[in-house]
C-alpha cells in the first residue's frame, strides 16, 4: 500500500547507532511496502552523526523522515525514563484502536500523533491498543506478557516488529525460554504474572498497572532477568563498535 511518509528512529548511545543494521534493514522494508525509495546506507548515516556528535547529547535518537521528495534527518532527545521506573514499573491505558499497516513504521493516519499529547497529562506511560479484546502493542512500544515461565507477545504480521522486540525474543531463544504467540485478551488479564514494553529509548520496562489492574511485574524473576540480559547485549553491542 502507498504510504506517503515513512520513518525510522535510531539511538546513538555512547557514539554508537544501537543495531543500526537492523533499523536500516526494517526501514529498506518499509520502504519497499510503501513504494518510497531511499538510498541511505549505514556509512552515510554514521558519517551524518559524526559530523554533529560534538553538539549532540548522549544518548540521542535520530529520527529518518522519508517522503515522496526525498529524506530528512533530525535529532531529538529520546524518551524520558527514570531509574525509579524500572524499579516499580510504569501505568498503562488501554485503548481500542485498529492499526492499519502495523509492520510499517509510517506517520500516515497520526493516530500516534493524535495520542501522543496525552500521555502526561493522564500520568500514563504508554497506551495499549487493543483489537477485538486482543491487545496488539503500545502506540510506542511492543507489548509482552509473562505467565507460568512463557513469554507471550503478538505475531510478527500483526505488529510493528521492533528492533528491541527483536533482540528480546533471540535472547528468550538463548535462555531457552518459550515464547508465545497466542493472544492476550484484556478481559485475561489478571491471569498473568506480569507485563513489559520494549523499545529504542525504553529497553525493557515492566508494567505495574493497566488501567486499573496492578501487577508485580518488577518481581517477575524472568523480567528483571530479561532486564539484565537486554542490557548486557547493549553493552557489548557498543563496545564491539567502538573498537572498529
Amino acid at each position: 500500500m502507498k504510504q506517503n511518509h515513512i520513518y525510522e528512529v535510531i539511538r546513538y548511545q555512547d557514539g554508537v547507532g544501537l543495531f543500526l543494521e537492523d533499523h536500516l534493514e526494517r526501514l529498506t522494508a518499509s520502504l519497499r511496502n510503501s513504494f518510497l525509495t531511499c538510498d541511505l546506507t549505514v556509512d552515510e548515516i554514521n558519517r551524518y552523526y559524526e559530523e554533529r556528535k560534538n553538539m549532540l547529547p548522549s544518548p540521542v535518537n535520530m529520527r529518518i523522515d522519508v517522503r515522496e521528495g526525498g529524506y530528512e534527518i533530525h535529532f531529538r532527545p529520546p524518551i524520558m525514563v527514570t531509574q525509579n521506573m524500572y524499579r516499580e514499573g510504569v501505568r498503562v491505558k488501554t485503548v481500542s484502536v485498529i492499526r492499519k499497516n502495523p509492520n510499517i513504521k509510517s506517520d500516515t493516519g497520526s493516530y500516534y500523533a493524535q495520542m501522543a499529547q496525552s500521555y502526561e497529562k493522564e500520568g500514563y506511560f504508554e497506551y495499549l491498543l487493543y483489537d477485538n479484546g486482543i491487545i496488539k502493542e503500545g502506540t510506542r512500544s511492543n507489548f509482552f506478557a509473562v505467565k507460568d515461565g512463557i513469554v507471550y507477545t503478538q505475531d510478527n504480521q500483526n505488529v510493528l516488529m521492533g528492533i528491541t522486540r527483536k533482540k528480546i525474543i533471540d535472547i528468550l531463544k538463548s535462555l531457552q525460554v518459550t515464547i508465545s504467540y497466542e493472544d492476550v485478551f484484556l478481559d485475561n488479564i489478571q491471569e498473568f504474572d506480569g507485563f513489559f514494553l520494549s523499545g529504542t529509548s525504553i529497553g525493557v520496562m515492566p508494567v505495574k498497572q493497566i488501567d486499573q489492574l496492578s501487577f508485580d511485574s518488577t518481581q517477575n524473576q524472568l523480567i528483571k532477568s530479561l532486564i539484565m540480559e537486554y542490557n548486557e547485549c547493549v553493552k557489548q553491542y557498543i563496545a564491539r563498535h567502538n573498537q572498529k
